[in-house]
């Protein structure tokens, strides 16, 4: 992200362009988890956190996506099964 930042805002300084690309990455995480939300990549349904990463980080690819959904869920202090769209309209 900092080659990013570097190539879009010339000569600002490296803590500007760490901000900057910090703010990118969280808006692209926005992004991405808004498409999740609306079900882009799961066959038009919300998905739940372990869903989601059955499909963000499938095991093919030699990710642990079930782990991966539980550790999230902790985070956030919900069940991996919980859709994550109730997240977000309760």
């Amino acid at each position: 992200m900092r080659t990013w930042a570097s190539d879009r805002f010339p000569g600002a300084s490296r803590e500007e362009m760490s901000q900057r690309a910090i703010d990118e990455g969280w808006r692209i995480l926005r992004v991405l988890v808004g498409q999740y939300l609306d079900g882009r990549y799961t066959q038009g349904k919300p998905p739940t956190a372990e869903e989601m990463f059955h499909v963000y980080a499938p095991s093919a690819d030699g990710n642990h996506p079930a782990g991966y959904a539980r550790f999230v869920a902790g985070k956030l202090g919900v069940r991996p099964d919980q859709r994550l769209i109730d997240l977000v309209t309760a």
